[in-house]
């Protein structure tokens, strides 16, 4: 599959307006999104996205958006146009503007065209006879809320059509994903936008209460006008509606013995219980556990909304995060349990613990990371090497940025819930490493094996995954993740690699990966030593790694001369309920600093991940674990909690 250049446009035509062109500026428009109809004298929000698809540094481009009549670039009109900056290879830029529609576009059929010099996106559009067209937009929206207290929501009325609206009702509702739906929670009220000349705006306050039986949770925003099919915009950030940080326990009996079950009962029973879901037969008296604990960002602030549940116990129900993070949930003790925490936006994470029967149980915090900003679109069936490149990390460990190149003509094939695999034309990759600052072993996906060192993991995720609800992308052909050899092993040797499966709440092994060093870079390609003899490797020996001389010349723009790397092969990612990865199986393999790993594989955190527990620098050659390094380190996540004395 190649990537398309241009898309509708005749080859000999060019801009009265342009400057540039795909060859001239590296830039191509991968996506366009419009309204399908829209008032002639109206106004059309438009949204395009550019991307540098090849191997060099674009420049500067101009984006502009046009209607046209046969998709041939010429005498057509232009509607805006928006400065796209000096991108690298793979990276984005947006673009978005509200286009107002001059006189001469008529009502009919017309394209909508984003193009950078030749280069263009097309899209159909109807430009229907002038009439109102009146939309709302959630301006912001504050981080959170409790259920039943006053809500003020900044919103900016607008009529986008080309005649003066009447007076129109706005609806708000909180939406888990954007868009308007059945399950969706009604605030109650409408707002008035008042009456608006064409093309006209007005800022509101919305002011709401949110309903005591709405359930917590994170929500967008949505507001919403016109009759059904009714037309909504969602807020871009999330609203956390959460109970309060303090729980009102009722009375026991003065002088009646209770037990932990009875005590804890209005945890997960009435109409105010915060556990909800529960099979009252699926709780066990005498085992009743209360787990308590609390769910934090990276720089400690408490995160609300959390949803926790028990990985294959759907019948103990669920319960969230309160407005300090807290939260409180009763579960059948007597055995190991895995918490799987979740909240949209941030990758998941699961914890197991040993929940003792009829007692309390506090756990240690748990970390949540949002998804690295840096993202690079990644086309399918290019004729070149592709790199993403994730945020730069440094800590007291050292420097570090996960890498992932792309080979030329791979593709990838994503299968959507309920559908039949597809082709995506493109990737939107991101590399987002939990194992950074003083909190990473409280973000790590899940609890490492005994016999596994702390020492690195990252998550490889791609947005396709989110937007389909696909567990994973599978790719065919190996993709290799790159990171600087930070703890110091020995080169030539093996980097036990392994992914955390989330459905299963275990780690399993993968193919493993290797440590090598680039000696130099002559004539544009990497000379790599991959046994550790100092020597480099001749193509031969290289190419029966699976190294080429095209990822040879890709390294040489990335690492300077004398760079120690990790390289491990990657055959998928992975999805909303997933996978990420870990260490082999074999013990003896595994050195007393840790297992790194790096895989795209999962369900829950969308991406992938490679993964071990770091403790002292020590090389590869010391390969036999001791109990006293590895078990303390990979048990701080899993060893049962102090206990609370009372609810």
């Amino acid at each position: 599959m190649k990537l398309s250049r241009a898309v509708g446009v005749a080859a000999a035509a060019s801009l009265i307006w342009g400057q540039g062109s795909h060859a001239a500026t590296g830039i191509s428009v991968v996506s366009l999104h419009a309204d399908k109809k829209v008032s002639a004298h109206g106004i059309l929000p438009v949204t395009a996205t550019a991307a540098n698809p090849g191997t060099s540094a674009g420049r500067p481009a101009k984006l502009a958006f046009l209607l046209s009549k046969d998709k041939r670039l010429g005498k057509d009109l232009l509607l805006a146009s928006g400065g796209v900056p000096k991108l690298d290879p793979g990276r984005l830029a947006t673009v978005a503007r509200d286009a107002k529609l001059p006189s001469r576009a008529k009502p009919g059929r017309w394209n909508l065209l984003a193009c950078v010099g030749k280069a263009c996106k097309a899209k159909a559009v109807q430009v229907t006879p002038p009439r109102p067209n009146v939309r709302a937009n959630v301006v912001s929206t504050p981080a959170s809320v409790e259920l039943g207290k006053p809500l003020k929501v900044p919103l900016k009325a607008r009529n986008l059509g080309g005649a003066r609206s009447k007076a129109a009702k706005i609806r708000l509702y909180l939406s888990l994903d954007k868009k308007r739906s059945a399950g969706d929670v009604a605030l109650p009220g409408t707002t008035k936008a008042p009456k608006l000349a064409a093309r006209a705006s007005r800022k509101l306050t919305a002011k709401k209460t949110v309903p005591t039986s709405a359930p917590p949770g994170a929500y967008h925003v949505l507001a919403c006008t016109g009759k059904a099919p009714a037309t909504c915009a969602s807020s871009a950030g999330v609203l956390a509606a959460v109970l309060p940080a303090q729980l009102d326990a009722p009375a026991n009996p003065v002088g009646a013995p209770t037990s932990v079950a009875d005590s804890t009962r209005f945890l997960w029973e009435g109409a105010s219980a915060v556990q909800r879901g529960v099979d009252p037969n699926a709780m066990k008296t005498l085992q009743a556990c209360v787990l308590r604990g609390r769910v934090l960002d990276s720089a400690g602030k408490a995160i609300p909304a959390v949803r926790v549940s028990i990985l294959d116990q759907p019948k103990l129900g669920y319960t969230t995060t309160r407005a300090d993070g807290r939260f409180d949930m009763v579960v059948n003790g007597g055995g190991q349990l895995t918490l799987v925490f979740l909240r949209a936006g941030y990758l998941p994470l699961q914890r197991q613990v040993d929940a003792p029967a009829d007692d309390y149980l506090v756990l240690d915090d748990a970390v949540l990371l949002p998804a690295d900003s840096a993202v690079s679109w990644i086309g399918a069936g290019a004729d070149h090497w592709q790199v993403h490149r994730g945020s730069p990390v440094e800590d007291t460990d050292g420097k570090r940025r996960a890498t992932l190149l792309f080979p030329p003509g791979f593709h990838a094939k994503i299968t959507p819930p309920g559908g039949s695999a597809v082709q995506l034309p493109a990737l939107s990759m991101r590399a987002t490493e939990y194992t950074r600052g003083p909190q990473g072993e409280q973000a790590m996906p899940g609890d490492l094996p005994a016999q596994s060192g702390y020492t690195y993991a990252v998550a490889y995720t791609a947005d396709e995954e989110l937007d389909a609800g696909a567990d994973q992308i599978v790719l065919d052909k190996p993709v290799y993740a790159y990171t600087e050899n930070f703890v110091g092993f020995k080169i030539g040797a093996h980097v036990p690699t392994g992914t955390y499966e989330d459905d299963e709440g275990r780690w399993s092994a993968l193919e493993n990966g290797l440590v090598l060093q680039i000696l130099s870079i002559n004539g544009g390609v990497a000379a790599i030593d991959a046994d550790g003899d100092g020597t480099a490797d001749s193509d031969a020996a290289l190419a029966a790694l699976g190294i080429t001389k095209g990822e040879r010349e890709t390294l040489a723009t990335i690492y300077p001369a004398g760079a120690p790397l990790w390289r491990v092969p990657l055959t998928h990612t992975t999805g909303p309920t997933g996978r990420r990865t870990a260490p082999s199986r074999r013990t003896e393999e595994i050195p007393r600093t840790a297992t790194p790993a790096a895989r795209c594989a999962a369900r829950p955190a969308r991406g992938l991940a490679s993964s071990g527990r770091r403790s002292a620098k020590t090389s590869p050659s010391e390969a036999r674990p001791t109990a006293s390094t590895t078990t303390r380190a990979a048990s701080r996540a899993t060893r049962p909690r102090a206990r609370s004395a009372s609810p």
